[in-house]
């Protein structure tokens, strides 16, 4: 049921381009990716509030910076995985601990 309220929430946000029918296939498609890839069947992955405050932020940068919000909204994803596979690649987490505490609190 949050994924329908969630869902509403998103397409009056975004003044109907991500709606209730695409964010329920999009959680669909990342729920059958997480429990085949992942490792973790019963993992939940889900739409979040948090999730949902992203993407009115990134739909009002795209309107005040006048560019299409979807082709935004997909480089913005498309960015942060490249991140997150350097990230992977390249174990720098392990530097974290030269960053501060601040990550451990």
């Amino acid at each position: 049921m949050p994924i329908i309220a969630l869902g509403a929430i998103n397409d009056e946000n975004t003044n109907k381009l991500i709606g209730i029918s695409e964010t329920v296939l999009s959680q669909a498609i990342a729920g059958t990716m997480a429990s085949l890839f992942a490792g973790q069947p019963l993992g939940v992955v889900m739409t979040t509030g948090p999730t949902a405050v992203f993407i009115e932020v990134l739909y009002s940068w795209s309107n005040s910076l006048k560019i299409d919000f979807l082709p935004f909204y997909a480089w913005t994803g498309i960015w942060s995985a490249l991140m997150l596979l350097v990230i992977v690649a390249f174990d720098l987490i392990a530097y974290v601990k030269y960053v501060g505490q601040f990550t451990e609190e």
